[in-house]
């Protein structure tokens, strides 16, 4: 618990990130790993092992794009550094100790970018309805990604999202739940929707070469392994059947439950380029 709190407080990152909970989701997220290590193994490995199939398929070997690499968990980035002049890793904020081990890799870059380009625009909002001053009715509008012209890349070779997807609406739904009351679950919906939606459709127009790794659905097991609960993680937004499926174990009880375990489906894609997207 110390050392979570000791990260917490060096990390680094704007008012309205730290506001929004990036910087606790982030702590929290690698705390889990240390308890559930054994767990999330072989996800893990089908996760890197997904991103160098897809991207020794790329035809060029100048620039690779990793979104959502947060504390390197899944991404092999030796290999990587060794394919490419330059990978360029994207998360919303990187832990200093992250840093650090990217220092072994001259060609590796790091950028700190809010991919659903909206937290900023969340945070304004409910400031402004925390001073009496009211809200406009609809949410903030989730407007094309403004993520090309903010990293500064062009020629991407290899772009790849990796266990992403499904997050994107997570902090800034549960930050609005606790600071707005005006929403509806159906509000919510079709906010996290147009979020998904918007990151497919940017990917899908910035490289050759698209790796997409995303959870597609969340189930709950009881202690005998039965099945008592299913959800789609991508608020209805569909994707056809991918190239490679696993079960990710991501809280294996007694994680958030005595007696239940929570795994998610996870479906890798080789070629989002190739993929018909659903509405």
């Amino acid at each position: 618990m110390l050392a979570e709190w000791f990260l917490y407080l060096t990390a680094r990152c704007p008012k309205h990130l730290r506001a929004l909970g990036y910087p606790q989701e982030i702590i929290a997220t690698q705390a889990r790993y240390r308890r559930c290590k054994a767990a999330w193994r072989p996800h893990l490995e089908s996760s890197r092992s997904l991103i160098l199939e897809c991207a020794a398929r790329a035809r060029g070997r100048q620039c690779a794009v990793i979104l959502g690499s947060g504390v390197l968990l899944d991404i092999p980035l030796a290999e990587l550094s060794r394919q490419f002049e330059r990978v360029e890793l994207v998360d919303i904020l990187h832990l200093p100790w992250v840093k650090r081990h990217g220092l072994r890799y001259p060609n590796v870059h790091f950028h700190a970018l809010d991919v659903t380009g909206v937290c900023e625009a969340l945070y304004a909002h409910s400031e402004q309805a925390g001073k009496g001053q009211g809200t406009t009715s609809r949410l903030p509008q989730v407007l094309p990604s403004l993520l090309t012209r903010s990293l500064g890349i062009g020629g991407i070779d290899f772009l790849a999202s990796v266990n992403l997807l499904s997050q994107l609406p997570l902090v800034p739904c549960a930050f609005l739940e606790k600071r707005c009351h005006e929403y509806s679950a159906q509000d919510y919906e079709i906010f996290s929707r147009a979020l998904i939606a918007n990151h497919l459709l940017w990917l899908k127009n910035n490289a050759e070469r698209v790796c997409l790794i995303t959870d597609l659905e969340r189930a709950i097991h009881n202690n005998l392994g039965e099945e008592i609960d299913r959800e789609d993680a991508l608020y209805g937004v569909s994707l056809p059947e991918p190239d490679r499926v696993w079960t990710w174990n991501i809280a294996p009880r007694p994680e958030v439950h005595p007696q239940r375990d929570l795994q998610h489906r996870v479906g890798g894609y080789l070629n989002l380029r190739d993929v018909e997207l659903g509405a």
